[in-house]
C-alpha cells in the first residue's frame, strides 16, 4: 500500500510539473501573441520572429543558412527573416543578400527615417522586442511601401547579441501599435521630459507614420505635442469638441487620472483633410519631474 502510495505522489508530481510547463508556454505565447492583434498575418509574424530567435540561442550563427533556405517558413515568398547585429551590421537577409556585411545603422528610407537605428533603440532602450515602421519597397520593386517589422532581441550560444525581425507591407493598423507607441513615448518622456517633445514630433522619428503620430496633453489642458496640427499646441483644448459636439479631451483628462491605459474614442479629420473620421485613441498617464502628462496615440477605424 505505501508503495502504491508513493507511485501516485510521484506520478502527481509528474503531472503538476508538466501543468506547470504547458501554462508557462500558454503564458509566454500570451505575452507574444497581443491580444489586440486582429489581423492574422501579424499575429503569425511575431510568432515567427519568436521561433527565430530560439533557433539564434540554439544553434548561434549557423541558423542563418536555416533563414536563407527559399520556399522554408523563414524564408517564403516576399516574407523573410532579416538579423543585424548590434552595431548595426546586417548579418542575414535572403531578399537583399548583396547588403549582407554592411553596416547599415545611419541607413535611412526615402522619408529619412533611421530604421535600422530604430530596431537597435527598440530591443535595448524601450524593450526587447516591438514594431518598426518606415518604408521599404517590396523584394523586385522600386518604389518603397510601408512596411511594419516586429523585431525581437536574440542571444546566441556564445552570448553574441542580434536583432532578428520580419516585415509586412501595408499591414492593416493593430491596436498593440498605438499601444506600443504610446507606452515608447512614455518611457521617453518620464526620462527626459519636455525635452522629448521635439523627438515625438520629429517626421523623421519613430512616432509618426502613415496617419499615426503620438500626442501629448497636460493635465491643465495644454497641448504640448500634435504633429498632424502644429497649430494647438501651447493652447488650451481642454474644452476642445470634436465632430459630434463631444469634448473628447475632456473625457481624456478624466480617464488618466486613474493612471491606467484606456481606449477613446471620437470624430477627427485625418492629417491633410478637412471631413472627420472615427477614431480611436490610446492615451495614458505618464509623470516626469513633477509634471503630468497624458500621452496618446489614435488609429482611425475606417
Amino acid at each position: 500500500m505505501t508503495n502504491k502510495n508513493e507511485n501516485m505522489k510521484k506520478a502527481f508530481k509528474s503531472i503538476s510539473f508538466l501543468l506547470i510547463l504547458f501554462v508557462a508556454a500558454v503564458s509566454n505565447a500570451a505575452a507574444l501573441d497581443c491580444e489586440e492583434y486582429a489581423n492574422p498575418q501579424t499575429r503569425e509574424a511575431v510568432f515567427l520572429v519568436h521561433d527565430a530567435a530560439a533557433l539564434i540561442a540554439k544553434k548561434g550563427d549557423a541558423a542563418f543558412k536555416d533563414f536563407s533556405v527559399k520556399g522554408s517558413r523563414w524564408f517564403d515568398g516576399d516574407n523573410y527573416i532579416f538579423v543585424h547585429a548590434l552595431d548595426g551590421t546586417l548579418v542575414c537577409n535572403p531578399a537583399y543578400p548583396q547588403l549582407i556585411g554592411k553596416q547599415m545603422i545611419d541607413f535611412k528610407d526615402v522619408s529619412g527615417k533611421p530604421t535600422v537605428r530604430f530596431m537597435i533603440d527598440q530591443v535595448t532602450k524601450f524593450n526587447t522586442k516591438g514594431w518598426v515602421h518606415y518604408l521599404w519597397p517590396i523584394p523586385g520593386d522600386v518604389e518603397p511601401t510601408w512596411k511594419s517589422s516586429f523585431v525581437q532581441l536574440a542571444i546566441a550560444p556564445n552570448g553574441k547579441k542580434y536583432i532578428v525581425g520580419t516585415g509586412l507591407y501595408d499591414v492593416p493598423m493593430e491596436r498593440c501599435f498605438a499601444i506600443q507607441q504610446v507606452e515608447d513615448a512614455a518611457t521617453l518622456i518620464a526620462k527626459e521630459g519636455a525635452k522629448s517633445f521635439e523627438h515625438l514630433r520629429s517626421r523623421t522619428g519613430p512616432f509618426i507614420w502613415k496617419s499615426t503620430y503620438v500626442y501629448v496633453i497636460g493635465l491643465d489642458g495644454i497641448e504640448y505635442v500634435n504633429p498632424a496640427q502644429l497649430e494647438l499646441e501651447g493652447t488650451d483644448i481642454s474644452g476642445l469638441t470634436d465632430a459630434a459636439g463631444d469634448k473628447f479631451v475632456g473625457r481624456m483628462l478624466k480617464v488618466a487620472e486613474s493612471k491606467k491605459g484606456h481606449w477613446i474614442t471620437y470624430k477627427w479629420p485625418k492629417p491633410g483633410h478637412q471631413a472627420a473620421s472615427t477614431k480611436e485613441a490610446y492615451i495614458r498617464l505618464v509623470r516626469s519631474g513633477g509634471k503630468e502628462y497624458i500621452v496618446g496615440c489614435g488609429m482611425y477605424i475606417d
